[in-house]
């Protein structure tokens, strides 16, 4: 039986500015809906975390962004109507990583640092 890597709600915030110096395909910072307490994650998650960054890598492949520099993604109420003041609640209690995706001899390669905020610092690439 395959197992898929569940659903995660996300939030992508778009880095144009750095995506320009330095010619990179995608950059920014992508909360995900997974408690800062479940690091060290699990292989189920790093495929669902995996999954999502590949589908930024698309959207921004295809030109979808426009010149939006926020995404939500993943299984939120269609009805919601989140205020800043919670989003910032989710994003506290939730896992943040660093991404950045770069062509180079025309392979995309994608880097996700997860952030260790307890050390104030990254933990290093854990995703390729």
């Amino acid at each position: 039986m395959i197992e898929y890597p569940e659903t995660l709600k996300y939030l992508f915030e778009r880095h144009p500015e750095v995506e320009v110096s330095h010619n990179w395909l995608l950059a920014g910072v992508l909360t995900i809906d997974i408690p800062k307490a479940a690091l060290p994650l699990t292989k189920h998650r790093r495929q669902g975390i995996d999954a999502i960054v590949a589908q930024l890598i698309v959207e921004s492949q295809m030109g979808d962004w426009g010149t939006d520099t926020a995404a939500l993604g993943g299984p939120w109420p269609d009805d919601a109507r989140y205020s800043d003041d919670a989003l910032r609640a989710w994003a506290a209690r939730s896992t943040t990583a660093m991404v950045r995706v770069r062509v180079q001899d025309e392979h995309v390669c994608a880097e996700i640092r997860m952030l260790d905020e307890a050390n104030e610092g990254e933990k290093g690439p854990t995703l390729h």
